[in-house]
């Protein structure tokens, strides 16, 4: 199964946060995160402070990334 996340503005005007945790409750993965952003709209990595929602992204990713060796 494969790791899901979410993050979610709470001024978003076109989704509606209830319904977002509605799906993300019915996903079947274990490993999953609902990230919520106060004041953050819809396109999260557009607003103000995207660096912020982009840095927690990454660092969740690399989290869950196998490291590599190299030759």
């Amino acid at each position: 199964m494969l790791p899901l996340y979410c993050a979610f503005g709470t001024d978003d005007r076109l989704a509606r946060i209830e319904a977002a945790k509605v799906v993300f409750a019915a996903v079947s993965s274990k490993d999953k995160t609902f990230d919520v952003r106060e004041e953050y709209r819809h396109v999260l990595l557009s607003d103000l402070g995207w660096e912020s929602v982009a840095d927690t992204m990454a660092h969740w990713i690399v989290k869950r990334t196998p490291s590599r060796t190299t030759a």
